[in-house]
């Protein structure tokens, strides 16, 4: 019976990307599974979501010229869910995105997020789905506080994770 129950969630869901062999790895319940786009998600219904935004300037030298712009923006979350799969298949998700394993040049592979909490601004990235609920895709790394161990005498109560994506740009002089 799955713990995340949609009714009692304080948000809508979010989405991250799970490939079947992770879910199949893990057993993660199909039913904890969404379909978006022709791939295969994780669906969470957050209990505390507090969104991220942040813009930093940097300038040249002496002048009041901006030079580059740092944008980060993202999501922190807490997931109240007693179920390892989904935990575990998350975790798995966030390794993969980071393992020194592949080829160099794809050693960092962004993870996909479906975000139906903060959709943003209508028409950046964004979009509204066949039910009417609106959405953005987000594309970037998650972390786990305290290096993701959230187990408590054997048992995962809940567990949390921030969402961030970094966008540099360059400004004119």
């Amino acid at each position: 019976m799955p713990q995340c129950n949609p009714a009692e969630a304080q948000f809508g869901r979010i989405l991250i990307i799970c490939p079947e062999a992770i879910r199949n790895q893990c057993n993660v319940d199909p039913s904890d599974m969404e379909t978006f786009g022709g791939a295969s998600f994780l669906r969470f219904f957050p209990r505390d979501y507090t969104p991220v935004f942040e813009n930093k300037l940097e300038y040249h030298g002496t002048t009041h010229h901006p030079k580059v712009g740092m944008s980060r923006y993202g999501f922190n979350c807490k997931i109240e869910d007693e179920r390892r799969e989904l935990y575990y298949a998350l975790q798995q998700v966030v390794w993969n995105s980071v393992s020194t394993t592949h080829p160099v040049g794809s050693r960092w592979r962004p993870i996909t997020v479906v975000d139906f909490v903060n959709p943003g601004i209508p028409g950046y990235e964004s979009g509204t789905d066949s039910l009417g609920y609106r959405y953005a895709v987000r594309h970037g790394m998650i972390k786990f506080p305290n290096g993701g161990t959230m187990e408590v005498k054997g048992f995962i109560k809940s567990y949390s994770f921030e969402f961030v994506n970094h966008t540099a740009s360059m400004r004119p002089n």
